[in-house]
């Protein structure tokens, strides 16, 4: 009968699961789940209704509507929307710079039609969508007294944009998780830099 040799090092050494093991497995998970979710990715009746989302969360028609209510709108809103403007270029800036480092390839059930879109955008991580609805509703939220309505209404509006990606099949979930903190940052970021009325005073002056 052979006995095992117990001073053999290799002998009850348990074999651990390494970094790169963690990685495949975290991405599986997230390819798995998201192609589960991207139910309306080739079509279907709450496909049109996603499209609007994407629309309402893109870029352009925020930085246009920043800009004409910067010109339109009184002193103590004036302040706010520039900020939010402030914020709209850093969202941009930072989700690009994401994309252009990190290169993630979107989903490749994901259908060549979304609007107004650059090179850049043939990447996944981060959703700038989910970056921007997250940042805009918390900014609003807190620099504008709005009714419980239209609170609950930014809220429902963030969170549907940010799932609308995953539904139609734009992006994987963990580009959405993340893009929902790049999004916090970023408020974060403009709040402490904020820019006052009186610097727009003399940058004006």
């Amino acid at each position: 009968m052979r006995h095992r040799n117990l001073s053999d090092p290799t002998v009850n050494k348990k074999i651990k699961p390494t970094n790169t093991g963690h990685l495949k497995l975290l991405k599986d998970v997230d390819f798995n789940m998201s192609k589960m979710l991207a139910v309306y990715s080739g079509g279907g009746k709450m496909r049109n209704i996603m499209m609007l989302l994407e629309l309402s969360g893109h870029g352009i028609p925020w930085l246009i509507g920043s800009i004409i209510t910067i010109i339109i709108t009184n002193n103590q809103l004036k302040e706010v929307y520039l900020n939010l403007l402030f914020a709209l270029v850093l969202d941009l800036l930072m989700v690009a710079t994401v994309k252009g480092v990190v290169r993630r390839p979107r989903p490749n059930y994901n259908q060549q039609d979304m609007l107004a879109t650059v090179s850049l955008d043939l990447f996944s991580f981060p959703s700038g969508h989910a970056t921007r609805a997250t940042m805009v509703a918390l900014f609003l939220l807190h620099h504008l007294q709005l009714t419980m309505f239209y609170n609950f209404f930014l809220i429902i509006w963030a969170l549907s944009v940010c799932i609308s990606r995953i539904l139609l099949g734009r992006h994987y979930v963990f580009d959405v998780l993340c893009g929902i903190i790049i999004g916090c940052i970023q408020c974060n970021l403009v709040e402490q830099f904020w820019i006052s009325y009186e610097f727009i005073g003399y940058i004006y002056a």
